[in-house]
């Protein structure tokens, strides 16, 4: 990585559901287990909200730059997804530090 600031957390989640106690060989529309898996899916898929620190400020700036782009954060029309758009294989250094993941 080209810029260490610091490391990634991590954040611990308990799910819980309740549900009927069935078999595998008959229908259970009530089944606790589909829930969760359901529950874990949409946590896989939720697009988590863009959060720029200084830190993550300064590397976008720079990695921008490096690839003769100028990004001006301050600008209200700053898109961080066009950026990424443009920075190719780079993208992948930057996507991760703009938002959570999961």
């Amino acid at each position: 990585y080209p810029i260490a600031a610091g490391e990634r957390g991590t954040g611990w989640l308990k799910l819980t559901a309740e549900g009927r106690a069935g078999h595998g060989s008959k229908v259970n529309r009530e089944n606790a287990v589909s829930a969760l898996a359901a529950a874990v899916a949409r946590i896989g898929e939720h697009e988590w909200p863009i959060r720029l620190t200084p830190t993550v400020r300064a590397a976008i700036t720079e990695i921008a730059a490096l690839h003769g782009i100028t990004a001006d954060l301050d600008d209200p029309g700053f898109d961080v997804a066009q950026l990424l758009g443009k920075l190719g294989p780079a993208a992948s250094l930057v996507e991760n530090t703009v938002r959570n993941s999961s």
